[in-house]
């Protein structure tokens, strides 16, 4: 492999997932002749290339920042409880509008604006 510390392209081609993960910096998997995934020896394992020459595809799980996640699960489950407060509503014959009006007289005394509720001295997500 000294070749590819001249920076010049080495092909290898094995049914050895060792060989590949260790002396590969990427990986190209071809099944039915057509190139199937190409990954890094460092995101991928041996059961991920079995997967892909078996003619499969990869899942790749969505990466979040900290700070995504901070924002988007607090507000998808507000969301989401919303939702099905207003379907649960629906469902036993409740106006759904109606019962939130309710239950923001009960929680805050009024019915209140968005801005009143969360006032924000600079830019709000509402």
């Amino acid at each position: 492999m000294k070749s590819a510390t001249r920076e010049k392209a080495v092909l290898v081609v094995s049914f050895e997932l060792d060989e590949i993960l260790n002396v590969s910096d990427r990986i190209a998997v071809i099944h039915d002749g057509k190139i199937q995934g190409i990954v890094t020896p460092a995101e991928t394992n041996k059961q991920e290339l079995g997967i892909l020459m078996a003619g499969g595809k990869l899942r790749r799980e969505i990466q979040m920042t900290k700070r995504t996640q901070q924002i988007a699960v607090p507000l998808i489950s507000v969301i989401l409880g919303i939702l099905l407060g207003a379907i649960v509503m629906w469902i036993f014959g409740y106006d759904a509008i109606w019962g939130y009006e309710e239950l923001f007289k009960a929680a805050f005394g009024t019915i209140r604006s968005i801005g009143e509720i969360f006032p924000s001295n600079g830019a709000t997500l509402f």
